[in-house]
Parts: C-alpha cells; sequence; structure tokens
C-alpha cells in the first residue's frame, strides 16, 4: 500500500482572500502528478493554521481544507482525512489573560504545580482550535486528552497512527525559546497506543522546550515514532531523530 502525507505548516489564515485561495491551488497543483498511484491520503497540518486563533478564522480555515479534500478527492479518489495540530497563533492570546500568565510562571518556576485546574484554564485560549479540529478530523481520537491525541486508522490490514501533540497550551506572546513544558505524564499515557506506522505532528521543534521536557519528549518521539513533522520555525528541512 502506498500511502501520501501532504504536511502543510503555518498556514496564518486571517479571512478569505483571492491570494489564500491561490496558494491553496496551487498546493493542489504541485501534489497532483504525485497523487497517482496512491492508495490513501492524508492532509497534515502542524500549527499555526489560522492567524489568532479566533473562531471565524478556523472558520475560514475549515472552508479552505474541505475545498482541498474535495479537489484531493477528485484527483485521487482515495482521501481518507485531515489530521491537526496546534501552534501558538491558533491560541487565542488578545487580551491577554493575566490569571493565566500568573499560572504559567508558576508552572515555568514549579512544574509540580501543575494541576488539571491549572490546565483546563492554559487551554481555554485554544477552545475555538478544538471545535475546528473536532470539525475538519473525522476519526475519532483513541485518547483526546488535553496534551495528545491519538489518531489509528486500519488500511487494508495495515495500522496507521497519528499523535497530534499540544505543545501549544502554554504559548504566549512573546514565545521564548527553551522555556516550553510538555508534563512527561502525557507521553507515558498514551505509550499503548503506538502501533503500526507511527508518524507525530508537533507544531514546536524541540529546542523550544525547557529541558525537563525536552529530554524526555526526545525519547518519545525517537523511541515511539517512525516519522515527526513540526513547523513554526518557517523552515524546510528533514533529518533523522
Amino acid at each position: 500500500m502506498k500511502i501520501g502525507i501532504l504536511h502543510l505548516s503555518d498556514l496564518h489564515i486571517k479571512d478569505r482572500s483571492e491570494e489564500i485561495a491561490e496558494a491553496f491551488s496551487a498546493v493542489l497543483g504541485a501534489v497532483r502528478t504525485r497523487l497517482r498511484g496512491v492508495d490513501k491520503v492524508f492532509v497534515l497540518v502542524t500549527g499555526d493554521i489560522v492567524w489568532g486563533g479566533k473562531r471565524e478564522q478556523f472558520e475560514c480555515a475549515s472552508y479552505y481544507l474541505e475545498i482541498l479534500k474535495s479537489d484531493i478527492s477528485r484527483e485521487s479518489g482515495n482521501f481518507v482525512d485531515i489530521v491537526v495540530c496546534p501552534g501558538n497563533h491558533d491560541c487565542d492570546l488578545i487580551p491577554v489573560d493575566r490569571v493565566r500568565e500568573l499560572i504559567l510562571d508558576t508552572v515555568i518556576s514549579d512544574e509540580s504545580k501543575l494541576v488539571d485546574d491549572y490546565v483546563s484554564k492554559c487551554i481555554e485560549c485554544q477552545s475555538a482550535y478544538f471545535e475546528f479540529r473536532r470539525n475538519v478530523t473525522e476519526m475519532e481520537s483513541l485518547d483526546s486528552g488535553p496534551f495528545l491525541s491519538v489518531y489509528r486508522y486500519v488500511l487494508d490490514g495495515n495500522v496507521l497512527t497519528f499523535n497530534s501533540i499540544n505543545a501549544s497550551w502554554m504559548s504566549r506572546i512573546p514565545e521564548v525559546p527553551g522555556r516550553l513544558i510538555f508534563p512527561e505524564v502525557a507521553l507515558s499515557e498514551v505509550s499503548g497506543h503506538q502501533e503500526g506506522l507511527v508518524i507525530s505532528a508537533i507544531h514546536h521543534p524541540l529546542n523550544w522546550y525547557a529541558p525537563s521536557s525536552h529530554h524526555p519528549l526526545r525519547r518519545f518521539l525517537q523511541e515511539s515514532c517512525d516519522l515527526v513533522v513540526s513547523g513554526h520555525e518557517h523552515l524546510a528541512s528533514a533529518r533523522d531523530v
């Protein structure tokens, strides 16, 4: 079986415009010949889908992604699903929530103070993103906690697993490298779901995490995943991990 994965990132959609429509049309044109002979197609979007985390921006993103989905289906007949993860621009951070800022400062200084109520407060800014994800991803998540969602597809007897990692739960303005925290417990909770070909989508590359999160996250990605895709830095590169 041949699987096609179209990786998009940092779209920064604000509204409907001719420029955005032309960009999506160009994407289809760039992959059209590669769709031939592909058995299943996924679109994987690694964050900064919109500009400022607003519901109306996500509605625009849904509109363009649905058009792309229809176009790919028409070209190949084998479209499967859209899988997304959030970026910092997918958080509604304006105006600044002072309570959230205090919680983030507290957690950065002492990670042991990260409790469920704090997490719930910190991800309020992602409510429009979560609604968007429910609308564009057809597959139900096996494990959909605040930090990591797992999607499993069985394709002609072959298992394909996607990890959607929410590294942006504590994003703020400005974003500072080396300060992000990702709870190690969230990784252990999904360890039993890492089956078949495993692909992880994460917005921030590893240099954006605090040392306490960098090492367990890197270990998880190296040991559990066959492919890791990210965004954020607007650079095109590929390497073994």
